[in-house]
């Protein structure tokens, strides 16, 4: 018998309440084997909104130095 079918046969001769106390144990197991993946850069790039004037990437020189009024 491997491994993952004597803990299937273990965890089939336990109660609800064995179970539900069991359970985080196990959580806590698989996630400091398994950690959560962090999200990527781009997924990060693309988290990000500008309020912007329509044109401003075409009049973005003269935007920072503030050439174009206020809007």
């Amino acid at each position: 018998m491997n491994a993952k079918s004597e803990i299937v046969a273990q965890i089939e001769r336990l109660d609800e309440r064995d179970l539900a106390e069991l359970l985080p144990l196990i959580r806590q197991f698989a996630d400091r084997r398994h950690p959560a993946r962090k999200p990527g850069f781009l997924s990060g790039l693309r988290e990000i909104q500008i309020e912007a004037p329509e044109d401003f990437s075409t009049n973005f020189d003269r935007e920072v130095i503030g050439e174009c009024g206020d809007r």
